[in-house]
């Protein structure tokens, strides 16, 4: 290995992305940027605004020397997670020398219940944007020279497994005896010390008629479903009955919130 080593995690937003970069941040050989690179406040102007067009260009060897400014140097694996990153990895390759690539994607029904909440979109928005990183994530996977790859279910329930494969990449790189941090962890919510698959609950807030217009972008795509291993979902009755219970607890939860505090003061 030369005296730094370039590693960037590939994951589309709301994908658990957040938490693999806690877990590898962690380690002694490791040096993270104190936020996403491309949130930097001297990155910001060169990498946001349209950030995932393809065809943006980005000056990848000042933001380069930006981001060293801000490593620690003394350490051999540079860290990075941007999201948009992986719309543009073959850049990214060709100018951060060496580099390592830990590629990542969520299940598409879960991911846009997230994605049209959190950005007031439509799920066929949603859909499709889920379809271009995901056709970029195959790209990615087939065309870059160090790269490892696995989903956010493998991750959050087979993490010993998914841990191993990046540390495939780097000698003397361990994982697996980190904590991880409930508070950085949203996207798989830590219990008894292990991750937790989200995606149920996810998927239940979305109904029938919901995964129609999901399916509608998703089955223009199958090749992308079936390398990522994805089942298409089929409106039933009883899933119609668990996004009703879902859209119950939504509404329940704020109000047993307001009930614990009331509580909690009068204590």
């Amino acid at each position: 290995m030369s005296a730094q080593t370039y590693l960037f995690i590939l994951c589309p937003p709301y994908s658990g992305s957040s938490v693999l970069w806690q877990l590898l941040a962690k380690s002694d050989l490791v040096s993270s940027l104190p936020r996403e690179g491309q949130m930097l406040p001297d990155v910001v102007p060169l990498m946001r605004g349209n950030a995932w067009s393809a065809d943006k260009e980005i000056p990848w060897q000042q933001v380069k020397e930006i981001w060293r400014s801000q490593w620690n140097l003394d350490r051999p694996l540079l860290l990075e997670k941007s999201p948009p990153n992986l719309m543009r990895a073959a850049e990214i390759e060709a100018v951060f020398r060496p580099a390592r690539f830990v590629a990542m994607i969520r299940n598409p029904y879960a991911f846009c219940e997230g994605r049209a909440r959190r950005h007031n979109s439509t799920l066929e928005e949603a859909a499709t944007f889920w379809v271009r990183c995901a056709e970029q994530q195959i790209r990615n996977i087939e065309q870059l020279e160090h790269i490892v790859w696995f989903t956010y279910e493998q991750f959050v329930e087979q993490t010993h497994d998914s841990l191993a494969k990046v540390e495939s990449l780097f000698d003397g790189l361990r994982l697996n005896n980190y904590d991880i941090d409930a508070k950085a962890a949203p996207m798989g919510r830590v219990r008894s010390g292990a991750l937790r698959n989200l995606n149920a609950e996810k998927i239940d807030l979305l109904s029938n008629g919901q995964v129609d217009q999901i399916n509608a972008v998703l089955r223009t795509a199958p090749d992308v479903m079936r390398f990522f291993g994805y089942d298409y979902l089929t409106p039933e009755p009883g899933r119609q009955l668990r996004h009703y219970k879902a859209v119950i607890r939504g509404f329940s939860r704020p109000l047993e919130r307001v009930v614990e505090r009331a509580l909690s003061k009068g204590r």
